[in-house]
């Protein structure tokens, strides 16, 4: 048996650069500690968060949608972006369309629950590493397919293709089915509803050992000295369980790497004209001095 496993809630949207550079350095940090820390388990539930609930399948060029959103602050963003990409190995491809990614959270709630009743505990009593979960690998596919391959994250074609190449579902007919249900449609909405509702104003958005906000795309650094942290006080108090509000936790203080700016007026009207609302103030993640300080 591990002698501890880190429990991580992240709510993340699978539309979003932020939440694509979020699990690269999450991944990363993950790697390191275990590496350091051989005896110790990692378990990621994913809660879906839509940026744009209302927009449309397809229905946004990639580079007309950012410039929509940010305004003239775009340039400036995309290329702040890009060179954070490139420091992780995540070299960002803006090309093609996009749109709602509600479909795309159900595949990712699918895999999530296949770890949970198709993969088994290893004969040691571990749970399988991380990266060889479903929900790690279908994050890194549609990540990856999204940001680097300028493929659509809203399209039908390539949900279906994705959820059939990672071994998801075993056929096209039984992916449009699953992906058509009311039961898990409903459930990515209320999910979202129920994120903005506890305090969730923006993705990537962690909470980590029931107990520490974290905001933003912080550095690796940092997340390594808050998984020290938390398992040291989880040793002592235990963590607070999943019915959590913000106004309940701690937060992480510390200079995020990526920490979405709110949209002025001029952007936010532009970008309703097209059906994109500005969400992306990461909660939590101010730039503040400090080195992961936890308040």
């Amino acid at each position: 048996m591990a002698s501890f496993t880190f429990h991580i809630e992240l709510y993340s949207d699978p539309i979003c650069s932020f939440c694509c550079l979020g699990k690269t350095v999450l991944d990363r940090a993950i790697a390191r500690y275990t590496t350091a820390h051989p005896d110790v388990d990692f378990r990621l539930t994913w809660l879906p968060y839509m940026l744009w609930p209302d927009a449309l399948i397809s229905g946004y060029d990639k580079a007309g949608a950012l410039v929509a959103v940010y305004g003239r602050q775009a340039p400036a963003m995309v290329s702040h972006i890009t060179a954070l990409g490139r420091q992780f190995g995540v070299p960002f491809n803006w090309s093609g369309r996009t749109g709602n990614s509600r479909d795309a959270h159900k595949l990712i709630l699918l895999a999530a629950h296949l770890d949970n009743t198709a993969t088994r505990p290893l004969p040691s009593g571990r749970l399988p590493p991380y990266n060889q979960t479903y929900l790690h690998r279908t994050l890194t596919h549609l990540f990856a397919s999204t940001f680097q391959s300028g493929r659509d994250i809203s399209s039908r074609e390539f949900l279906v293709q994705a959820a059939l190449t990672l071994g998801l579902l075993a056929s096209a007919d039984s992916v449009v089915n699953y992906l058509n249900g009311a039961h898990i449609t409903r459930f990515v909405d209320e999910s979202s509803r129920l994120a903005r509702q506890r305090g969730v104003q923006g993705v990537p958005t962690m909470l980590v050992q029931g107990n520490f906000i974290v905001g933003g795309v912080q550095p690796e650094h940092v997340l390594l000295r808050l998984f020290e942290t938390a398992r040291q006080e989880a040793a002592l108090g235990g963590a607070m369980g999943l019915g959590w509000a913000l106004a309940d936790r701690r937060f992480l203080r510390a200079p995020p790497l990526l920490n979405a700016e709110e949209g002025s007026a001029d952007s936010e009207a532009r970008a309703a004209e097209v059906g994109i609302v500005e969400e992306e103030e990461a909660v939590g993640a101010e730039a503040q001095q400090g080195e992961g300080e936890v308040v």
